[in-house]
């Protein structure tokens, strides 16, 4: 009988009362932090929190200024801090095996941790309701969205890989794995076009993936490992993305992503499989779109984005419009990617693109203020 992989969750979740320090007293120790957190890690929490603060399980409302105040804040308070050093303390407690791992995803960890912990000390509203069939809205959103930038944070200087967590890869449908092209990843920026994966990964038998833009650290820490466990140390992504130069720094955030430190990859390489000969003449016409909309002063950084990857050949009859992956031809695709296997694709255009990551960072504030 195959063992079901997820039997050691059922185990039930460890309680220990006894461990609950009084809320006077510092809940790391010196000697903790030094087995669990390199110099780096303990001066990048530091930075963060107050290391040495009081368990935050006991914690009251009227200690917060002591530790977390902060100008600005909601009511002076900094809720990033309290929240890192609730995980911080919780992964020691894992260490010491005096804690569960998360056992689910991270908006579980929420349900079972944070948002209880931010209800007893007054930075969030208690559910007083009942069942709603609402998601998290105003407040607790933007709170959620914290915990997980801190779990984010947190794996990003080594502390931990999710998996070690038990935190759960429920993007695992959207990622596929080849026997034959084991150094190969063909990926797409959305996750509607995983059909298309599926044909690629069974004509190809290379590693195949559906993302949402450039695939969270979750995802790319998953795919990592079990790349990696193949023998694979060189890495090619083939990135199939939108044309328009947006799609162009989607695929470079994911090679940035795979070639962190945090990986076993000695060398990643990054072909775009994009480009205007991919679509039928008609679907350039009749689904083409403008790039400039509310962003004609050439002052603009999307503007000056836009107009370096027409100058550098991008663009439909040299203006400034770009048409989404969905109406590539799939025939021309295909052989595309045979091309890119055999190491004789090459996309002149995004070499000619000459745009400073200063720049990209402009241009995409601008964006987000636009919308």
């Amino acid at each position: 009988m195959k063992k079901n992989r997820y039997s050691d969750w059922i185990q039930p979740q460890l309680i220990l009362p006894e461990d609950l320090l009084r809320g006077d007293q510092p809940y790391l120790t010196q000697e903790l932090v030094r087995k669990y957190f390199t110099e780096t890690q303990q001066e990048f929490l530091a930075r963060r929190f107050p290391l040495y603060c009081p368990d935050m399980r006991v914690i009251e409302k009227e200690q917060l200024p002591d530790y977390f105040h902060h100008e600005g804040g909601m009511g002076g308070i900094n809720d990033s801090a309290i929240i890192m050093a609730y995980i911080a303390q919780y992964y020691v407690r894992w260490r010491e095996k005096k804690d569960s791992s998360v056992r689910g995803n991270l908006k579980s960890f929420w349900y079972r941790r944070i948002s209880r912990l931010m209800e007893r000390l007054g930075r969030l509203e208690p559910q007083t309701n009942g069942l709603s069939v609402r998601g998290l809205v105003g407040r607790g959103r933007y709170l959620l969205k914290t915990m997980e930038d801190t779990f984010e944070q947190l794996f990003r200087i080594g502390l931990y890989h999710y998996e070690d967590l038990d935190i759960y890869n429920q993007r695992e449908k959207f990622q596929l794995y080849g026997r034959k092209e084991k150094r190969h990843l063909f990926y797409v920026e959305k996750e509607g076009m995983m059909w298309v994966c599926e044909n690629v990964n069974a004509a190809f038998s290379c590693h195949a993936f559906a993302s949402r833009g450039s695939g969270s650290w979750i995802d790319v820490d998953y795919l990592s490992k079990a790349i990696s466990k193949l023998g694979t140390r060189n890495l090619y992504i083939a990135a199939l993305t939108d044309y328009d130069p947006w799609g162009v720094f989607i695929a470079k955030q994911i090679r940035k992503k795979f070639e962190s430190e945090l990986f076993d990859f000695r060398n990643v390489h990054l072909e775009i499989l994009t480009t205007r000969d991919l679509y039928d003449a008609d679907a350039l016409q009749i689904e083409k779109r403008y790039l400039l909309a509310n962003h004609h002063d050439p002052k603009d950084p999307v503007y000056r984005v836009v107009m370096k990857w027409v100058e550098a050949g991008g663009g439909i009859n040299g203006e400034p419009y770009g048409i989404y992956s969905d109406h590539v031809n799939q025939e021309r695709l295909m052989e595309r990617v045979e091309q890119w296997l055999k190491g004789n694709w090459s996309n002149k255009l995004v070499t000619r693109m000459d745009v400073t990551d200063r720049e990209w960072k402009a241009a995409t504030r601008q964006m987000k203020t636009a919308e």
